[in-house]
């Protein structure tokens, strides 16, 4: 099948060649290692296809590979040339970073790639609000309240969020 894969001009002939070969050492010969360097060549690819993905986070799972995970999906978020499949692969990335890897600052750089994308991405938002809480970092707090501001349109909302950010100046 490697072959067939190097011989192949189509894109998605070589996909599904990838693929193959993914399945193969998953299911066949209970190789996760090979399977993920097979899944992550397909996802390279093409990071717009969600199967070679939804692969490759069965297997991070199985393995505790989260930075290879992470690397793969914020550089399929950067080569991908639809907004909105890059937008959620900085999503994954940035979930990621916060939940398995404990790293704040990765997954601001994260989140912050999604509103660059997206100004008014609520789950971006929510989860920069969260993290800047959690850690104490009021003046970024302060930001992303602003932009928070900025994507709610009711004015009881906007309300609420005026008061949260004039009790963080207070204390």
């Amino acid at each position: 099948i490697e072959i067939l894969f190097r011989r192949s001009e189509d894109a998605f002939e070589k996909l599904e060649h990838l693929m193959k070969i993914g399945g193969i050492f998953s299911e066949r010969l209970s190789s996760p290692e090979r399977a993920f360097v097979a899944y992550s060549r397909a996802f390279k690819l093409n990071p717009n296809q969600a199967a070679p993905l939804e692969r490759l986070e069965e297997i991070t799972s199985i393995l505790d590979c989260w930075k290879e995970m992470v690397g793969l999906l914020e550089e399929g978020g950067r080569t991908t040339d639809d907004p909105e499949v890059g937008k959620q692969l900085w999503l994954r990335a940035a979930r990621i970073h916060d939940a398995q890897l404990d790293s704040v600052d990765a997954a601001v750089t994260a989140y912050n790639a999604v509103l660059a994308r997206d100004a008014q991405n609520a789950e971006a938002i929510a989860a920069l609000e969260q993290i800047f809480s959690r850690t104490e970092r009021w003046p970024e707090l302060i930001d992303v309240l602003r932009s928070k501001v900025d994507a709610t349109v009711d004015a009881g909302e906007k309300e609420q969020i005026f008061r949260h950010m004039v009790m963080i100046y207070e204390e």
